[in-house]
């Protein structure tokens, strides 16, 4: 006796592009079942047939799946609607396309026709785009007031994607086969895509001058002197680009050995901000080295009034240091 051809189930054909999925269809086999066999031969025998016909009787070993089968055809339907899914993502002037071709390869086809995305295969090509695209934490070039063009190193500013939940929500819409256009998950946005991110509306803080400036729109607004942190006790204020975390009038800023109301209170690291001192008399110069603040970027109280005026929660600060701009000479305020 030959050993037979074995019955082949019918299966899912590997993806292909334009065409998507489809069902191979299945092969019957010649291989006998050896318990609906014996059942045919007896009933043959107990109704004194002299032949059987074993295909008819359905003796032969059938394929587990038939293209028929509603597994099948339910797993095709979902594996088209996940590839059809056409999804853009936008980041300024690139445009990143996600659609089947990329999708097929993050889908497993379970042995039991049941089809599942895999979750990390999403999650890495989320993270690839965080990569790419986020600008939160880097260094940035800037080109100062001053002409000079400097590097701002950290800060907390920038586009700062929420990749986990974001790959969650990329993976529902694509079980959904919902196209479109997508905005990613973010914890936080900043002005715009590619550089320089903070936009052109912006605090910039010299903290080598001790002088700030107020751009909106690319246009000088407003400048100042200041006193920030003091450094010979080891209270500098940090460089880096932030953002405002809020403003907030007539507040009270709480320290270890200090309480201080004030009436502008614009913070963006932390507990760091800027806001009006009227304890002092003057301002610029190198009053910081010895007598500066716990960290604050100190301003005239008519200065921080007016700056208060322009900024809004989100507006980027960028703070530097720029050799050879420090001034020995510090502005009086009119009596």
């Amino acid at each position: 006796a030959t050993d037979g051809t074995e019955a082949v189930s019918a299966s899912i054909a590997e993806y292909t592009e334009g065409k998507g999925y489809e069902i191979v269809s299945e092969q019957q086999g010649d291989i006998l079942d050896e318990q609906a066999t014996c059942e045919a031969i007896e009933k043959a025998v107990a109704s004194l047939k002299e032949s059987v016909d074993l295909s008819k009787e359905k003796a032969y070993k059938k394929p587990e799946f038939t293209s028929e089968s509603d597994v099948l055809k339910d797993a095709v339907e979902t594996l088209n609607r996940y590839v059809g899914t056409k999804i853009t993502y936008r980041f300024g002037d690139d445009t990143v396309v996600l659609d089947g071709t990329r999708i097929n390869k993050w889908i497993k086809i379970k042995k039991d026709n049941t089809v599942k995305i895999r979750r990390n295969k999403v999650e890495k090509f989320v993270q690839e785009l965080h990569r790419k695209y986020d600008t939160v934490f880097t260094n940035r070039k800037f080109k100062t007031a001053y002409g000079d063009t400097v590097t701002v190193y950290g800060g907390d500013y920038g586009w700062w994607m929420n990749y986990q939940q974001e790959a969650k929500e990329l993976a529902a819409q694509i079980e959904t086969g919902e196209s479109g256009e997508r905005t990613p998950v973010y914890y936080q946005t900043a002005a715009s895509y590619g550089a320089p991110d903070y936009g052109d509306t912006y605090v910039e803080i010299n903290l080598t001058a001790q002088h700030l400036f107020f751009y909106k729109d690319g246009q000088l607004v407003m400048e100042s002197d200041f006193v920030s942190g003091n450094s010979a006790r080891g209270y500098d204020t940090p460089e880096g680009t932030y953002s405002i975390t809020y403003k907030q009038r007539n507040a009270t800023l709480v320290g270890e050995n200090y309480e201080t109301p004030v009436s502008y209170w614009m913070p963006f690291n932390k507990n760091i901000g800027m806001h009006d001192a009227t304890w002092r008399s003057s301002f610029g110069g190198t009053i910081y080295k010895t007598k500066g603040s716990h960290g604050c970027i100190n301003m005239p109280y008519e200065k921080a009034q007016e700056l208060y005026g322009y900024i809004e929660k989100g507006t980027p600060v960028i703070c530097y240091h720029l050799a050879g701009t420090e001034r020995s000479t510090e502005s009086e305020l009119e009596k």
